[in-house]
């Protein structure tokens, strides 16, 4: 059976590897959580057939001290299926040495940056060691990302740090930002796309693949709060080819998060 008919039928994509690459593991204040437990996530990852997620935690809620020794305890109840961003607060002055402590724990593959919560301008320069010391350690950086005045700036940002591997968190989210978000990712060869979004065009998602070729597209969900459902279905039922749902879904993030088959 191809992707879409499995999806249709409601079965697990068995035979395609599946990475969330923008999932959360905690409630926040102002927006619902749809998973109770971590338990209860990996059950629904089964039933659509998602092998791993990368999570971030920003504990916007105050508690930011529980950040990575949350991500380090879902990780070691289910190994292999969880890895973590790095994403210290940026407020604090123990940012630096918190990137470099919990970098060395293998599960930890990334950065995560949220501009709106964390109340930083992209170009700070607590922003900018984060895309220098992810360029060190090899590690993707996904940014939320969210307007079309984003998306204008990540011209310049892409261009100014070139061995950053750079994750537009979804997308821009609106359809003028999406569409400034395909040209970057067109542009530059460091600069991917995340599918994760609440609502969506129609064609978004031929529309990446076209402007910005499916090897430059990430799958995303965005849980514990958005649909994994409906997130893996709009590229499983998308009007592009088997081999470019099957980059879009896993193999673009196993090849820039360094993981193993």
């Amino acid at each position: 059976m191809t992707i879409a008919e499995k999806a249709m039928m409601g079965c697990p994509i068995s035979d395609c590897c599946i990475v969330d690459v923008h999932m959360h593991n905690a409630r926040v204040a102002n927006f619902f959580s749809r998973f109770d437990y971590y338990a209860d996530l990996v059950r629904q990852m089964d039933a659509i057939g998602i092998d791993s997620g990368i999570v971030s935690n920003l504990w916007d809620t105050g508690e930011i001290w529980k950040t990575h020794p949350e991500i380090l305890h879902m990780c070691d109840q289910f190994p292999g299926r969880f890895y973590g961003y790095l994403s210290p607060n940026p407020n604090t002055d123990g940012f630096k040495k918190e990137l470099s402590q919990y970098a060395e724990y293998a599960v930890f593959i990334g950065i995560k940056l949220h501009p709106t919560v964390q109340m930083k301008d992209l170009l700070c320069q607590e922003y900018r060691y984060a895309y220098d010391f992810a360029a060190e350690r090899g590690f993707p950086v996904l940014i939320h990302t969210w307007g079309i005045e984003d998306m204008l700036r990540f011209h310049d940002i892409a261009a100014e740090f070139p061995r950053t591997t750079l994750i537009l968190g979804h997308s821009g989210g609106e359809e003028a930002a999406l569409r400034e978000a395909i040209r970057v990712a067109a542009n530059h060869d460091n600069v991917y796309l995340d599918t994760a979004c609440s609502y969506v065009w129609y064609g978004a998602i031929e529309a990446m693949v076209r402007g910005a070729t499916a090897k430059k597209v990430l799958y995303g969900s965005d849980a514990y709060w958005n649909s994994m459902e409906a997130a893996v279905g709009r590229i499983a039922l998308a009007d592009i080819s088997e081999e470019e749902k099957r980059l879009i879904l896993g193999e673009n993030a196993k090849r820039i998060f360094h993981m193993q088959a």
